[in-house]
């Protein structure tokens, strides 16, 4: 009813309005999807890095622990060919030797002392590395266990390759062909209209302290059914872009599958010859200890001349290192194994025999 304009007066609204977009062609839900699988694909690329991280410290710390055992064998050296340069300096001032054998003497002497340098550069250089992958300033790095007491969960010869699903590299691209998937649909649904509703609810009174009374409630209800009339071939671009994204994250997706197979038998491969070579070198050691011993034995009987000690001793310190470098290398092709698997190699439940020499 019309107030007539003697009776006109102020009049107050107050209302609130909402709308739905009904999702018919699945294009909401789509989206949802992708974006879903886009945060998957995020995680697992941070879960990657994080991986990646991990087992660079281990690596570097492995690293740390061997340069530590070669520098603690160059000082052992050095220190045994000292105490025998005073003892031959000795010998040579009372003319029991030669002067050849006393400075074959502190030939090896000088070139023990000349191998430490170097190794405790390293040294350095490593807890450095360490100290900036743990996030903290460079300088010394705590020690655990010497590398000879590091001993590893047993590796199996066979592995699934479901092992490789846990892989980071291969759920990041799986996720991202999911969303990719995902957005075709999305694309689709742009060739159908939307059916929207809006609702709105409120009160209408002519005056404020009237509003909220039961009586003063107005509400509405309506439907749009809305589509661009133009944008065919807008649509029809943004599905073939779509397909085409996907088609790419598709071949990513195989191409990362095929290179985890590659890495896992590259780090397998590395791992059991690694462990050959340990396995050599450290029998090379045990024999090379035995002719030092024996060397020395028969210099001190006078059945060898002391050159013969010299070059025992020469092949020991030589076979020393060698098996430290071997044992550190063999560890950290473990670590490859570890990364190449996504984590880990699925034996905490089935116990295997020590495969760690």
């Amino acid at each position: 009813q019309v107030l007539p304009a003697s009776q006109a007066g102020n009049s107050f609204e107050l209302l609130g309005s909402t709308s739905w977009q009904i999702d018919l062609w699945g294009a909401l839900r789509r989206q949802t999807e992708a974006a879903q699988a886009l945060l998957k694909a995020s995680e697992q690329a941070r879960r990657g890095v994080r991986l990646s991280v991990v087992s660079s410290t281990v690596q570097g710390y492995l690293q740390l622990r061997g340069l530590d055992q070669q520098l603690e064998i160059a000082r052992r050296t050095a220190s045994s060919y000292a105490d025998t340069v005073k003892l031959f300096e000795l010998q040579y001032q009372y003319g029991a030797i030669a002067r050849i054998t006393l400075e074959q003497v502190r030939s090896q002497y000088q070139s023990a002392l000349a191998s430490i340098p170097p190794i405790e550069a390293s040294i350095v250089q490593t807890e450095n590395a360490l100290s900036l992958l743990l996030g903290r300033n460079p300088g010394p790095v705590v020690r655990g266990k010497p590398l000879a007491e590091l001993r590893l969960p047993p590796i199996p010869g066979a592995l699934p390759s479901s092992l490789l699903t846990r892989r980071p590299d291969i759920l990041e691209a799986e996720n991202k062909l999911v969303s990719a998937n995902a957005k075709i649909g999305v694309a689709r649904a742009q060739y159908f209209p939307q059916l929207t509703l809006n609702a709105g609810i409120g009160s209408l009174a002519t005056r404020t302290g009237s509003l909220l009374t039961a009586g003063a409630g107005i509400w509405s209800v309506a439907g749009a059914l809305a589509g661009s009339v133009f944008s065919g071939g807008a649509t029809v671009g943004a599905v073939r872009s779509a397909e085409a994204s996907t088609r790419a994250a598709e071949q990513t997706y195989l191409q990362t599958i095929q290179q985890a197979f590659a890495d896992v038998e590259n780090a397998m491969s590395g791992w059991q010859t690694s462990s050959q070579r340990l396995k050599s070198l450290e029998d090379l050691q045990a024999s090379s200890r035995e002719y030092s011993d024996l060397a020395m034995l028969q210099y001190q009987g006078g059945i060898a001349n002391y050159l013969t000690v010299l070059d025992a001793r020469r092949q020991l310190y030589s076979a020393e290192i060698d098996a430290v470098s071997a044992r550190t290398s063999y560890l950290s092709n473990a670590v490859a194994v570890y990364l190449a698997l996504g984590g880990d190699w699925g034996t905490a439940s089935q116990p295997q025999p020590q495969t760690t020499p």
